[in-house]
C-alpha cells in the first residue's frame, strides 16, 4: 500500500482516492450545466413504480435494483447541486448519459471510500484473532468452576 501525492492510496494497480477527493469531484459534477435534468432523470428512473390495476408486492419488488440511487445519495446530489447556480440548459443525450455515468461511478467510489475503514477494522480483528481465543478457564462462563460455585450457592 502506497500513498500518492493527492492523498489517494495505491493498492497494486488500484488507486483508492480519499473520500474528500471523490466528494470534491462529485461536488464539481453537480455544478455542471444542466445537472438538474440528471437529478430529474435519476429520480424518475429510480423512484417510479409502474403497475397495471392495483399495485402488488411483485410490482414493488420488480422496482428494486441494487444499483438504484437511494434517498441519501439523491439528497447529497441535490445538496451539492444547490451549492452552485442552477443552469437549466438541457444537456444533449450523449452529455446527459456521460453525467449520469460519472455520477453513478463517483457514488460507487464514494461508497468504497466510506467502507474502507470498516474493512480495515475487520481485517485487524481477524488478524488479532488468528491466534485463537485465550485459553483461560476464568473467562469461560460455563466452566466447571463456575458451575460448582453456582451449585454451592443453591445448596445454602
Amino acid at each position: 500500500m502506497m500513498k500518492t501525492d493527492e492523498g489517494a492510496v495505491a493498492k497494486g494497480d488500484i488507486v483508492i482516492r480519499s473520500e474528500q477527493e471523490v466528494f470534491g469531484e462529485l461536488d464539481a459534477l453537480c455544478g455542471s450545466p444542466g445537472y438538474i435534468h440528471v437529478l430529474a432523470y435519476l429520480s424518475y428512473r429510480d423512484n417510479l413504480i409502474s403497475y397495471d390495476g392495483q399495485m402488488t408486492n411483485e410490482d414493488m419488488a420488480a422496482s428494486y435494483v441494487p444499483e438504484r440511487t437511494i434517498r441519501t445519495e439523491f439528497s447529497t446530489l441535490m445538496g451539492l447541486m444547490l451549492k452552485h447556480p442552477i443552469d437549466f440548459s438541457v444537456p444533449t443525450p450523449p452529455d446527459m448519459q456521460e453525467l449520469v455515468d460519472k455520477t453513478e461511478g463517483l457514488l460507487g467510489e464514494l461508497h468504497s471510500c466510506l467502507n474502507e475503514p470498516m474493512f480495515e477494522g475487520i481485517k485487524q480483528t481477524v488478524t488479532a484473532q488468528q491466534g485463537g481465543p485465550p485459553n483461560r478457564r476464568d473467562r469461560q462462563p460455563f466452566s466447571a468452576r463456575r458451575r460448582t460455585k453456582g451449585a454451592d450457592l443453591l445448596r445454602r
